[in-house]
């Protein structure tokens, strides 16, 4: 039950991420167009999404959001045998019979309504679809994240690229922190990676362009520290103009009850 719940919550922050994305993408283009440097937030990568399909670098991405929600649906019915000492046995689909009729009866409907149901453009690798059309702006953009894979979008089919390994190393997040406040980049995606000891203020100790910051935090950390730390990158000692924030929250149940939360958190 609780696995199930964990797999629930993953898919529909992937969704939400996903929705999301093409307006961040635009909010992005407008704060650098009003003269600002923008620095957009998640809390997940959702890498997990396309190891999970079995994909290794060099492969072909021919896959749905609606592909990656069946993916969890299937695993839905899946269960772990344990010994009595708590040792994993093997882990497999319960049969139609260990299901039941009711059981089957509910598995099957879901898988219909996942079948009909349109998902619209949910793109597969959210981070990747926002990256693309910063760039088809004709902005440069780059991330700071752990992400060993990203999705490469620029032929006729999508291919899963090996993003260079220096990028995730301190010596590349210096490069790229160094890039972002000398103007060599105008925007950069973040989580918690560099949610802590990074300084992407408008200040001249960290770099000549001293832009106003707007950090759009696309997704919001759910842990309040997490959180707090992420705001305060572009929130320093020494910055001689304030950066601004923006805030993305979807219009449903799932998103505005913990935004709310969290909004209370900081307001304590």
């Amino acid at each position: 039950s609780s696995n199930f719940t964990s797999l629930m919550h993953n898919v529909i922050d992937q969704m939400l991420l996903g929705l999301k994305a093409n307006q961040a993408a635009a909010l992005a283009i407008k704060a650098i167009q009003n003269g600002e440097r923008p620095v957009l937030t998640v809390s997940n990568t959702m890498e997990s999404f396309l190891k999970d399909a079995g994909l290794s670098t060099g492969d072909a991405v021919d896959l749905s959001f609606k592909d990656v929600l069946m993916r969890y649906v299937r695993r839905s019915r899946e269960i772990t045998i344990k010994d009595r000492n708590g040792k994993k046995l093997e882990t497999r689909p319960l049969t139609d019979d260990e299901l039941g009729a009711k059981g089957l009866a509910a598995y099957e409907a879901v898988v219909d309504f996942v079948n009909e149901t349109d998902l619209g453009d949910v793109p597969i690798s959210p981070i990747d679809r926002v990256r693309e059309l910063i760039e088809k702006a004709g902005y440069k953009v780059d991330e700071i994240t752990g992400r060993s894979t990203r999705v490469d979008s620029t032929g006729k089919v999508p291919i899963l690229r090996a993003r260079a390994a220096h990028d995730k190393k301190a010596s590349g997040k210096r490069r790229i922190i160094g890039d972002f406040n000398n103007g060599r980049l105008d925007v950069v995606i973040l989580n918690q990676s560099g949610a802590a000891s990074i300084s992407l203020h408008s200040s001249p100790e960290t770099g000549v362009n001293t832009k106003p910051r707007h950090m759009i935090i696309w997704q919001a950390e759910k842990n309040i520290d997490t959180h707090m730390q992420m705001l305060g990158r572009v929130n320093r000692t020494g910055q001689v103009t304030l950066p601004r924030y923006t805030q993305m929250i979807a219009d449903v149940p799932a998103e505005k009850r913990p935004a709310a939360v969290l909004l209370k958190k900081m307001a304590s």
